[in-house]
């Protein structure tokens, strides 16, 4: 009996490995997404015993391995909603609407039109907490400032969020063609491929990098001068934490989250794994504001910009050049 048990046992062995070497012959090139030691290992495991392996530890249309969603995923500290200064200072088309409605509703702010102005959009919340939304540095340093001297909010976070500038820009474009009308959507004959390229090296643009693009000027403050790197952290897992801010001034009291616009499906799990009663309410897009131009914004999203438009706009925006530099570069690898 224990000699009938033995040689199955070598049979049961042996088949197993031949199996698994038929694994290692047919591997393809999504292989690359997981390392071989942790891919044989958990086959093996299988092998052994079947209880080892879930079926949620894998996607099934390849052999890449799922990552968990939990909130382990995502290092941030867990925040109340008491005592807080929340400022959303983001540049525009970059999801601010989305993080101010999101953060108001959730809270159950209400409007503060006295100290809102055309820099910024106020809202006054219970237990003390105080949601701030602007696209100006220079208002909400004012802004932070006064509140936290006046209300004594024992907490402070800024929260921020970068995009990639090939849907960036378009959407950009089409907002500067409303101009100030009170409309979603520019009229549909301005959104046109030549009005674009001539967007694109027009000292509009290039002002408006200057003056109004928050993300390098506002990363300055917590040390961090290198674009490039921000949007290498934030591209996998949509976020990156800064708690480091600067040793004196007025965000020295205040961490900074950074957002991934391009990963935007992860902020609901992002934002809530720091704020737990979050509720996520994105705001319409500009695809389904204006669904009439779809086809326009598409053509402009995959436009590539030309050496001339390179050079106009890297010439003294050498952040843009870092950002653009690492999404060419991902785009070539997959």
């Amino acid at each position: 009996m224990r000699v009938r048990d033995f040689a199955n046992h070598r049979a049961a062995l042996f088949l197993s490995l031949v199996v698994v070497v038929s694994l290692q012959r047919s591997l393809t090139s999504t292989w690359r997404t997981a390392s071989t030691t942790t891919y044989l290992r958990r086959h093996l495991s299988f092998f052994l015993d079947p209880r080892s392996v879930s079926d949620k530890d894998y996607n099934f249309e390849g052999i890449r391995e799922k990552r968990d969603s939990s909130e382990s995923q995502y290092e941030l500290p867990v925040r109340s909603n008491e005592d807080l200064l929340l400022l959303v200072l983001n540049t525009a088309k970059c999801g601010t609407g989305t993080l101010a409605t999101t953060f108001s509703s959730s809270f159950a702010c209400e409007n503060d039109d006295q100290n809102s102005d055309k820099f910024s959009k106020n809202f006054k919340c219970p237990q003390n907490t105080r949601i701030i939304q602007s696209h100006s540095l220079e208002r909400s340093v004012n802004l932070v400032e006064n509140f936290l001297e006046n209300e004594k909010q024992k907490q402070c976070v800024v929260v921020t969020a970068h995009r990639n500038p090939r849907s960036w820009f378009p959407s950009l474009f089409m907002q500067q063609l409303i101009g100030d009308r009170k409309a979603h959507c520019p009229y549909e004959e301005d959104v046109d491929f030549e009005n674009y390229r001539k967007w694109l090296v027009s000292t509009e643009l290039k002002k408006y990098l200057e003056k109004d693009w928050v993300m390098p000027k506002l990363l300055e403050f917590y040390g961090e001068n290198d674009m490039g790197e921000v949007v290498r952290k934030t591209y996998e897992t949509g976020y990156m934490r800064l708690d480091n801010g600067p040793e004196y001034g007025v965000f020295s009291k205040c961490e900074l989250v950074v957002l991934n616009m391009d990963q935007v499906s992860k902020w609901p799990k992002i934002l809530s794994t720091m704020f737990p009663k979050l509720k996520f309410a994105p705001v319409e897009s500009r695809k389904d504001l204006c669904p009439n131009l779809a086809s326009k914004y598409q053509i402009l999203k995959n436009y590539q910009l030309s050496g001339a438009e390179r050079r106009h706009l890297f010439e003294e925006e050498p952040q843009l050049k870092r950002i653009i530099s690492f999404y060419e570069a991902e785009s070539r690898r997959h």
